[in-house]
């Protein structure tokens, strides 16, 4: 997304789309050294763009399951794209027995 500068020229607001970058070398180094069990899940996925998203996403869920209440809960929405894996990560921060439930969309065809 794009929005104009005081100069008139464009700026990036935010992408939607993930690379394997500074960023994201960044991210994967903090989670290597902040939990060793999302370092296991991570360090067998490689160097591309669903990994670079992943690694964002780990330091953010570990930062929410810092500041997080004992009877807190998190809700997370994902596309089916990247569910399976972020559901690994998660039960790596959270543990297996936290899991309470999945919610998943019907998708139904209008009755004409």
């Amino acid at each position: 997304m794009l929005f104009g500068t005081s100069g008139g020229q464009e700026a990036e607001a935010f992408r939607d789309t993930w690379d394997w970058g500074d960023g994201a070398g960044d991210a994967y180094d903090d989670v290597m050294r902040m939990n060793g069990d999302v370092a296991l899940v991570l360090s067998g996925l490689g160097e591309n763009a669903m990994m670079a998203y992943l690694a964002m996403m780990a330091v953010r869920l570990l930062e929410l399951r810092r500041v997080l209440k004992p009877e807190g809960s998190l809700f997370l929405r994902c596309d089916p794209t990247a569910s399976h894996y972020l559901k690994l990560i998660l039960d790596a921060i959270f543990g297996v027995q936290d899991f309470t439930n999945e919610i998943i969309w019907q998708r139904i065809r209008p009755k004409v």
